[in-house]
Parts: structure tokens; C-alpha cells; sequence
């Protein structure tokens, strides 16, 4: 359904001049106004962002994600960075959505965007959450992710806000070749294992993710929201004085603020953060059930009533409060009158039952009672010791 009302737009149809992804970056960054599915106030008009997705999985060269790339890490843009975000939630397997989008749910650049004639703030890594954390974007269902790779999903989303506090934690202790041979336990399958950090992996530039050298020898490429430092990774010979009085300087700051040293803290296990996330999706599930339905409208003089409530009330000279009560003893006294006619209007109905029932009775039933009435009653006087016919014969 949405693809055909794509089809109808008109914008759509100016979109297919567009043949370049650099043409389309530029109409996105000049364009898109919302990043919601339909424009404000319409349930079946698209929008220009998702009029300007859908041409995107168009485009001959948008089957490459690496062709993609150039929209995912725009640099001015958070808003073209969303459509090639949306794009890859749509056309991405399951399987592989969380290697491609994991690096980016720590991009920190601010979001705006309009929703409900409202005004949203955010970020980016935010809004990739929200793609893979939920069911629908805005009113529109997202492409189904399977149990199991949903569950490995939440393990993932779940000591996310935790991570993120590590990770600029952790950004600031590092710091460029600071990252080399430090002693730090990373979280491995919910677990905490010792290793050495030793290089910074990936894009370089952003500093997320370092290689780290286990005690069993083998390497794991983590991002440093699951890294922690060890207390004994620097001793005080090695770092300089100008070190060692900045790092007590942040710990003293740290303490004043009552705030834990993330770079150092373990934080709540995964299990519990996990264990409260699905939680928190029941009681959405369960709260959000039955909102869709519509209130039953009102009548005309439902709406006359309320509309011209204040005016009755201020002719006749009472206050609201006086007279909503005015209003309600006289609604019981009604009823109290009306339910005493129903008594009364029923028992009339069953005395006029039983008298019916009584004259049936007396009529048909009871011999003695039906004595003087035609043939009866000559037959009932009259004793014969000769048995006679009851059918008269003639002749």
C-alpha cells in the first residue's frame, strides 16, 4: 500500500530525473522537512524523506552498500545519514544488521526533526537504536527480524545507555596512543575477561573500537563501551607527574559530582539490564493495547448539550458546582419515581393475571360453580336411574 501511494506522489515521479546518489544526497539535505512516513496530518500522503528513500533502492548502484556509504557517514547532514540508516534497516538481512549498524550507535551528532508539529531532539545513534530495538517505524511496520537474532539484539540494546557513558569515558582515558598496552578486562558474552588493549581498530578517527589481546591468546575487536581499565594498568613510575595530577583531578571531580568512574566501572550485569528491558516492553505492550480504538461519538444533542451547558447555567443564575448538584438530585429523584411506578405498574399486571387465571378456573374447572348454566345444569337436576344415549336420534 505504500508503495502504490509512492507511485501516485508527484514528487516521486520528479525524483526519477535523479540518477546520481550525489544528486539525491543533495535533494535529501534540501527536501526532507520530517523524517516521518507521511506529511503532518495525512494518513496517505507520503512524505518527501520517504519518497526520497524508496528512489534510493531505485537507483541502480544502491544494491552496492559500499555506494551507501557516502550517505551513512555524510558529514553535515544527520538528516541524509537517516536515509541511508531507514534504507539499510529495509534491505539489510537480520543476520547481518547489528555488524553494520553497531558502530553507529554511538555517533553522538545532534538529530531535529519535525513529528506531530513538534519539534524532536536527538541523535544519531538513537535513532539507529529506535530501528532496531522496534517493531514499526512511526505508524509503519519494519521488515520482521527473526526470535532469535531479536533476542541477540536485546542483549546488544539493552546496557546500551551504560556503554555509551563508557565509551566518552573511556575516549577521554585513552586518548590516541594512550590506547597501546594498557591492562583492561573486556565483557565477553556477559562475563568479564583480563586483557590488553592494543590498537585502535576500525576508523581510526572516531577512536570506538580497539583490539584486545586475551589471556588465552586470542584477539577480540570490541568497542570501548565494553572495555574497562584495570586499577593496577599504569603504576605511578610510568606516568608522568602532569598524568598522574590530572587523573586525581578527575577522580575528585568524579567523586564531588557523586558520579562513578565509567572507564572503571563495571556497571549493572547484562543479564539484569536485559531481564529489565523485556519488562519494560510488556508493560508497553500491555498499556499500548486498545489506544487505537476511537471514543463513541456524541449525539446532536449530546454536543448541543455541552456546547450551550455554560449559558444555561449562567441564565438561570446558579454556579456550575450547584447546579451539576441541582442536576444530580434531581436525576435520583427521578429515578427513585420512575422505579416506584415500575413497582406499581407491575404489580397491577399481576393482579390482573391472577384474576384472569382465577375466572378461567372457576368457569371451566369447578363443577358446582358451572351449576344453572344450559344443558348442564338440566342434566346435573335431573337423576335417571336408566342409562340413556348421549347423542340424540330421530326417528
Amino acid at each position: 500500500m505504500l508503495k502504490d501511494q509512492i507511485f501516485q506522489s508527484s514528487y516521486f515521479k520528479s525524483l526519477l530525473s535523479i540518477s546520481t546518489i550525489e544528486d539525491l544526497i543533495e535533494e535529501i539535505a534540501q527536501y526532507a522537512d520530517t523524517l516521518d512516513v507521511y506529511n503532518g496530518g495525512s494518513t496517505t500522503q507520503p512524505s518527501c524523506f520517504i519518497c526520497q528513500v524508496y528512489r534510493l533502492f531505485t537507483l541502480p548502484h544502491a544494491e552496492d552498500l559500499g555506494e551507501v556509504q557516502a550517505i551513512i557517514d555524510h558529514p553535515q547532514s544527520a538528516v541524509v545519514r537517516c536515509a541511508g540508516f531507514l534504507y539499510m534497516r529495509f534491505v539489510v538481512a537480520p543476520v547481518h544488521l547489528w555488524e553494520k549498524l553497531e558502530e553507529y550507535l554511538f555517533d553522538d551528532m545532534d538529530l531535529r526533526y519535525a513529528e506531530s508539529g513538534k519539534q524532536v531532539s536527538t541523535t544519531v545513534g538513537e535513532y539507529v537504536e529506535a530501528l532496531l530495538g522496534k517493531d514499526k517505524y512511526f505508524s509503519t511496520p519494519l521488515p520482521r527480524i527473526p526470535v532469535k537474532v531479536r533476542q541477540m539484539l536485546e542483549k546488544e540494546l539493552a546496557p546500551l545507555p551504560q556503554y555509551r557513558k563508557r565509551m566518552e569515558a573511556n575516549q577521554r582515558a585513552f586518548g590516541g596512543k594512550r590506547a597501546l598496552d594498557l591492562s583492561v578486562e573486556v565483557v565477553i558474552d556477559g562475563k568479564w575477561v583480563v586483557g590488553t588493549a592494543k590498537e585502535f581498530v576500525g576508523r581510526t578517527s572516531l577512536a570506538r573500537k580497539v583490539r584486545v589481546k586475551l589471556e588465552d591468546g586470542s584477539a577480540v575487536n570490541v568497542h570501548l563501551g565494553k572495555v574497562v581499565l584495570r586499577e593496577k594498568d599504569r603504576s605511578e613510575s610510568e606516568e608522568s607527574d602532569s598524568d598522574a595530577k590530572s587523573r586525581k583531578r578527575r577522580r575528585s571531580r568524579s567523586r564531588r559530582r557523586n558520579s562513578p568512574d565509567w572507564s572503571r566501572w563495571k556497571g549493572q550485569s547484562d543479564k539484569d539490564l536485559v531481564e529489565k528491558l523485556r519488562e519494560q516492553k510488556k508493560e508497553d505492550a500491555v498499556c499500548g493495547h486498545g489506544k487505537a480504538y476511537a471514543r463513541r461519538p456524541l449525539t446532536v444533542e449530546e454536543v448541543l448539550w455541552k456546547s450551550d451547558v455554560e449559558a444555561r447555567v449562567s441564565l438561570l443564575g446558579v454556579g456550575g458546582e450547584e447546579w451539576h448538584a441541582h442536576r444530580r438530585s434531581r436525576s435520583e429523584r427521578e429515578e427513585h419515581a420512575e422505579s416506584e411506578l415500575t413497582r406499581k405498574r407491575r404489580n397491577e399486571e399481576e393482579e390482573e393475571r391472577q384474576r384472569r387465571l382465577r375466572d378461567i378456573y372457576e368457569k371451566y374447572g369447578s363443577s358446582s360453580k358451572t351449576a344453572g348454566y344450559g344443558p348442564t345444569a338440566a342434566t346435573a337436576a335431573k337423576k335417571k336411574d336408566v342409562d340413556e344415549p348421549d347423542v340424540l336420534r330421530l326417528g
